[in-house]
């Protein structure tokens, strides 16, 4: 999943969006959750285009 998320925002954002991409746990996760939160560079529309091409869970830009 990491990987797809970094390509699209190099796709959708330009040289340099996927090496820009930030990962983190949510407070309290559990360890086997397989949620991480994601800051994405630019604004709300790059996370809108990732999640449209994913299509496979929601994404939110946090920044």
């Amino acid at each position: 999943r990491r990987p797809e998320v970094q390509s699209l925002a190099e796709l959708f954002g330009g040289p340099g969006a996927g090496d820009a991409v930030e990962w983190r746990m949510p407070e309290n996760h559990h360890e086997d959750s397989p949620f991480h939160l994601v800051r994405l560079p630019g604004d709300e529309r790059l996370a809108a285009q990732i999640a449209n091409r994913s299509k496979r869970a929601p994404l939110a830009n946090l920044s």
